[in-house]
């Protein structure tokens, strides 16, 4: 602990593009789904329906649009609609000038609030219950810091030590990888 009762100094780390870092608070069950998107407005509302199909609540949907020059705003703007019933689905959009994926998937961090971080491609779409597997798997082994597939079958043994191969745990647990 630090003077401030914080658990690590912040003054240690590196500076940001966006001059600050996501905060230590979250609100417990909330999953954050992060999509940073450049000129992908055709591909982007396939993604973004692909959140909104999850099994799991509640969810907030963060696209960082990095500079778009096509129609992506507008893409947006118009696809709200179809979250606007849905107490337990939040929708929120950033704009910000070309800096590269990675900065946009950083300013996604930074504005999230969910115990759970779903990174996705704006030309990727999710399994309908990722999240809420993937939920259930970090609530039932609390010491997995992150998850990366989704079983299809309990899985025997846990002894692996280390992050898990994707191919190598696909065939030893019948479970299949997806990326985030």
């Amino acid at each position: 602990m630090n003077a401030e009762g914080q658990g690590i100094s912040k003054s240690l780390w590196p500076e940001t593009c966006h001059g600050r870092w996501m905060s230590e608070r979250y609100e417990p069950g909330l999953a954050s789904v992060i999509i940073p998107t450049y000129n992908r407005a055709r591909l982007l509302t396939e993604a973004m329906d692909s959140v909104l199909a999850q099994t799991y609540r509640p969810i907030e949907l963060i696209v960082v649009d990095d500079g778009s020059t096509d129609h992506t705003r507008k893409a947006i703007e118009q696809w709200s609609s179809k979250c606007a019933d849905d107490h337990l689905f939040r929708l929120s959009h950033f704009h910000q000038g070309n800096k590269g994926a990675p900065a946009a998937r950083n300013l996604g961090l930074v504005q999230s609030h969910g115990e759970y971080i779903q990174f996705l491609d704006s030309d990727d779409i999710l399994h309908p219950e990722k999240i809420e597997r993937q939920a259930a798997e970090l609530r039932e082994c609390p010491a997995l810091p992150w998850t990366s597939h989704i079983p299809r079958a309990p899985i025997p043994e846990r002894s692996l030590i280390g992050p898990p191969n994707p191919i190598l745990e696909s065939q030893r647990n019948n479970s299949f990888p997806i990326s985030c």
